[in-house]
């Protein structure tokens, strides 16, 4: 009994290290995933930065526009109902259209 105990005991401490040792894999791959982001964020701000705008010459005629603005979430909200309104008066019309040639 003494034996199975300690074998339980044994196996026990062997499974929660080794379910210690995934989870601190886990975390480490987050965070290597976490800075990989990072550094690629880092890269294209370096690359917008140093892109110049093309000129064709006519520097009349070259406007430098602002960075575009991120939209806030009320924005996209509004964005993504309006876009299924769209969506839904198109499948209107597919049904209608559907109807009326079954009708003929």
């Amino acid at each position: 009994m003494g034996k199975l105990l300690s074998s339980a005991i044994l196996a026990g401490l062997i499974a929660g290290s080794t379910m210690q040792a995934f989870a601190q894999k886990d975390v480490q791959e987050a965070i290597r995933w976490e800075r990989a982001k990072e550094r690629a964020a880092a890269r294209q701000a370096a690359k917008s930065q140093n892109n110049k705008p093309a000129t064709t010459g006519e520097a009349d005629r070259t406007v430098a526009s602002e960075p575009a603005k991120k939209p806030s979430g009320v924005e996209e909200a509004i964005r993504f109902e309006r876009f299924k309104e769209q969506a839904a008066a198109r499948q209107a019309r597919k049904e209608a259209k559907g109807e009326a040639a079954r009708t003929k």
